[in-house]
């Protein structure tokens, strides 16, 4: 499936469609049958629009992508999504991309799923939102603009279409296209605005979304306990389903893939050319081309980069036991380097944050995620880095499953979003 799609679906937490049932007074079941039109439907909407709409889009979604997006912002919206409430990002999206078959669109929302239309048109705004920070955060990452966009969904939208009821593609396929042309007029342009990723559009060429499309089967439950022993799904034992599917994943293109699973689950990033990086302070770090070293130097030192929460360098070699908060060796090189450049730059404040995947109960990822960022943070301060290089007064915090970078139904996707990051908030 589309790794947008994924991606989408994994912010409908059942805790959401818990609260969207109560607020709405329908069905969860027809809630989450909602969003499975919704979702591909505007994806698929996406790859319609004409070009004249490119510029506001571009602006308006790649905004978005610089908001975290949390499920209370979800559930807030819908408290007062029926009311006067002020025009959200979601509704200019709908606007935007959807224009006057938006009508249209709840309807057939409406027939398929049995909700109520003045729901589905609910639900429709909550699916624009999600839209814009899921689309939005991959334009950043990869140094789109809406055009390149455009022209990525635009190859996968036969598989888009297999995702939607019958009789949605045709509806809102733009008029005098032919199918699987639509494509063809959508040009990737260099956005000024996204100069900044310039190194992370640079790995993209050399083959980073190779693994997007890489396919697992392993699934593993969490369980809580203490705050120091709580369950993710990173799975102990996944060894022997590893070990046929990376086989096959390594076969499909061995010189370009970005990284594989280790016997326990975890995501180990193919490193490149090990370089030597100079600090203003005279101090020197040992890292990779591409590294988390690289980036996070380069994003330091570039005068057009914009420090704040929409950007997250993650560490490579931070690692924990399956399940737990204690980390496994291996990681003290690399939390040096972060001590090492936050003392060089004295003007840069930093934010750390925990992530998991989607599998398992929602609150205890978020606590198990939070318990890891903060184990990483005192080790910081245990290397030397002081309380004041953090951001105040979160100088961490765990996000759970709700940033996924890539697709929660593979083995590959899911240890991907298993991490540590770091945000420079001030530079």
């Amino acid at each position: 499936m589309n790794t947008f799609l994924h991606q989408m679906q994994a912010m409908i937490t059942p805790d959401i469609t818990a609260s969207a049932s109560r607020i709405l007074s329908e069905d969860e079941n027809k809630i989450r049958k909602s969003f499975e039109g919704i979702f591909p439907a505007l994806l698929f909407s996406l790859t319609q629009v004409d070009e004249s709409k490119f510029y506001a889009l571009n602006e308006l979604i790649g905004k978005a992508g610089t908001q975290q997006l949390e499920a209370h912002d979800i559930i807030n919206n819908l408290n007062i999504v029926r009311s006067d409430k002020p025009v959200s990002t979601g509704d200019h999206v709908i606007q935007s991309v959807l224009g006057e078959k938006a009508p249209g669109l709840v309807n057939m929302i409406s027939n398929f799923s049995g909700l109520k239309p003045s729901n589905c048109n609910s639900l429709l705004s909550i699916g624009g939102t999600i839209l814009s920070a899921i689309v939005g955060r991959k334009m950043l990452s990869e140094g789109l603009n809406f055009a390149g966009l455009v022209q990525k969904l635009s190859t996968q939208s036969e598989g888009i279409e297999t995702m939607m009821p019958e009789g949605m593609a045709s509806f809102l396929r733009a008029p005098n296209l032919p199918k699987n042309e639509s494509n063809m007029k959508n040009q990737a342009k260099t956005s000024d605005s996204l100069k900044w990723v310039l190194p992370l559009i640079l790995i993209a060429l050399l083959g980073i979304g190779l693994w997007w499309w890489m396919n697992g089967s392993q699934s593993n439950k969490e369980e809580n306990k203490q705050d120091e022993a709580v369950i993710d799904s990173a799975g102990a034992s996944i060894s022997s389903a590893f070990d046929s599917a990376a086989a096959t994943q390594v076969a499909v293109s061995p010189d370009t893939s970005e990284g594989k699973l280790d016997a326990s689950g975890n995501w180990l990033k193919r490193k490149g050319e090990a370089i030597k990086i100079k600090l203003p302070n005279g101090s020197i770090l040992d890292g990779h081309k591409g590294g988390f070293e690289d980036h996070l130097f380069n994003f330091i030192n570039d005068p057009t980069a914009v420090a704040g929460k929409e950007v997250w360098f993650d560490f490579e070699d931070v690692l924990f036991e399956s399940g737990k908060s204690n980390l496994k060796g291996g990681y003290e090189k690399q939390l040096q380097n972060l001590v090492d450049v936050l003392k060089a730059y004295p003007k840069v404040l930093v934010k750390l944050g925990g992530f998991t995947d989607n599998v398992g109960d929602t609150t205890k990822n978020i606590k198990l995620s939070e318990a890891r960022a903060r184990t990483v943070y005192n080790k910081l301060i245990s290397m030397g880095a002081d309380k004041a290089m953090f951001e105040d007064p979160k100088p961490y915090e765990g996000f759970g499953p709700f940033h996924p970078k890539e697709d929660n139904s593979t083995d590959l996707g899911r240890a991907q979003n298993r991490r540590i990051a770091v945000s420079v908030r001030t530079k």
